[in-house]
């Protein structure tokens, strides 16, 4: 499942609720009485909640009110986890846990959603990620391939050249930076 926006108006409490999937609840008019986990709050235009998969949760409001709700299934969450570290250690059994799955789900889920293995998956995630900072970034190469979760950058350029057929430095070159482009 990957994230799912819906439009909602809230009234009377309706009893607990608990999903599979993580939530994030965005108040754009009135305010919510929120429980989660026994703890009560209230929501409003400055202040929304999440909602990790799994936890109990309760909600009433009065008078006019609109939320936006963003349903993220597992991977949503892990993808931008990994893509905003990837130089992390993500062994596959971290990933799980990281989104309360188990490993065999994970493996599932990501078969599903992108036809690959959680493994496979983070590899591109990596190599996409360097790629754009060779793009973007002065920073040398050692350091993005370390940054990005190689072990050395001879093992980011044998990825590189494994997909483009160029070095990181060939890739550098050969691609324009925002830096660049913005001053044309």
């Amino acid at each position: 499942m990957g994230a799912i926006f819906h439009m909602r108006h809230y009234g009377q409490a309706t009893g607990l609720d608990r999903h599979d999937y993580a939530q994030w609840v965005l108040p754009l008019q009135g305010e919510l009485q929120f429980e989660m986990e026994g703890r009560g709050g209230r929501l409003d235009l400055l202040q929304g909640a999440f909602v990790a998969a799994g936890e109990a949760h309760d909600q009433m409001a009065e008078g006019p009110n609109g939320f936006v709700i963003v349903d993220c299934g597992p991977g949503v969450l892990l993808c931008a986890a990994v893509e905003a570290m990837p130089g992390q250690a993500w062994s596959v059994a971290r990933m799980a846990a990281f989104v309360g799955i188990s490993e065999s789900r994970l493996h599932a889920v990501f078969r599903r959603e992108f036809g690959l293995s959680p493994q496979a998956w983070l590899s591109a995630s990596r190599l996409r990620w360097a790629k754009h900072q060779l793009r973007v970034s002065q920073a040398s190469i050692s350091d993005i391939a370390l940054a990005a979760g190689y072990s050395e950058q001879s093992a980011l350029t044998r990825a590189l050249r494994r997909e483009c057929g160029q070095t990181p430095a060939a890739w550098r070159r050969a691609t324009p930076n925002a830096a660049e482009a913005n001053r044309q």
